[in-house]
């Protein structure tokens, strides 16, 4: 004869209901953010930021920018890792009552040629203006000079920006002539094989 169900213990959870994609709402958490800086180190920007673990951490940034009223160079989680701009929160790792640190943005940077200027900003971004001729329109290199710029060198009228170490690209532009064009060395260039910036040798 046929064995009835046995009937699953009264401390068994219950099967929980099948979700479509926009019936149950993504999970939730809260954030502490302190900063980082002197005079005000360990003082807290935001004690209770309420986001979602689809926020990116770029939200978390315009959170936080907007109540320490100034700009954020880096947000650090709890484990000490520098948190990436376009990551969601729950991919990153963070969860519910976690502190993370904020690092206020540095200064930009200013270098020269003769007749233009680049400024490296605290984001690892690039702005130029100035005659083109001699580095001021960076427009034909723009997508490669939108972020992780790790350091600028000039000479009488091209720039030379080298990027961070797990790029381990050298950017060039201005004068062909004087260093802008590097098209002929790029294999050279690459995967952080110039240990430093190529330009005119001095006496």
């Amino acid at each position: 004869m046929p064995v009835a169900p046995r009937a699953p213990p009264p401390w068994a959870p219950s099967a929980p209901a099948l979700a479509g994609p926009s019936m149950t709402p993504p999970a939730s958490l809260l954030v502490a953010v302190y900063r980082c800086w002197f005079p005000t180190s360990g003082e807290p920007i935001l004690e209770r930021a309420s986001l979602r673990l689809d926020d990116t951490v770029l939200r978390l940034r315009l959170m936080v920018q907007q109540a320490a009223s100034g700009r954020i160079g880096a947000l650090i989680s709890p484990g000490h890792e520098r948190l990436r701009w376009d990551a969601r929160l729950g991919a990153a790792g963070l969860s519910d009552r976690d502190v993370v640190t904020a690092l206020r943005e540095p200064p930009a940077r200013l270098h020269a040629t003769h007749w233009a200027f680049a400024a490296l900003l605290g984001d690892g971004r690039v702005a130029t203006w100035g005659d083109a001729g001699y580095g001021g329109d960076s427009s034909a290199v723009r997508h490669q000079l939108s972020g992780g710029v790790r350091s600028i060198h000039a000479t009488a009228s091209a720039f030379a920006a080298v990027k961070d170490l797990d790029d381990g690209t050298t950017v060039t532009w201005g004068c062909p002539g004087d260093g802008g064009d590097s098209s002929a060395v790029q294999e050279q260039l690459k995967a952080g094989r110039c240990a430093r910036p190529i330009g005119r040798s001095r006496p």
